[in-house]
C-alpha cells in the first residue's frame, strides 16, 4: 500500500488532461462511451478473481 501513492501521482496529469478535454461535449461523451464497457469488463474481472496476474 505504500508503493501506491507512485502509481496515484502518475494519473494526475491524466484526470487533468481528461478533465480539459472534456469541456468539448463530443470528446467528453467519447471518453465516457470507451470508459463504461471498460469499467464494465474490469468488474466481471474482479468479481471472476481476474484481477492479481
Amino acid at each position: 500500500m505504500l508503493s501506491m501513492r507512485r502509481f496515484v501521482i502518475a494519473f494526475i496529469p491524466c484526470y487533468m488532461l481528461m478533465g480539459f478535454l472534456g469541456k468539448r461535449t463530443w470528446l467528453d461523451r467519447l471518453i465516457i462511451g470507451a470508459s463504461l464497457p471498460l469499467q464494465a469488463y474490469f468488474m466481471v474481472q474482479f468479481s471472476h478473481l481476474h484481477f492479481a496476474g
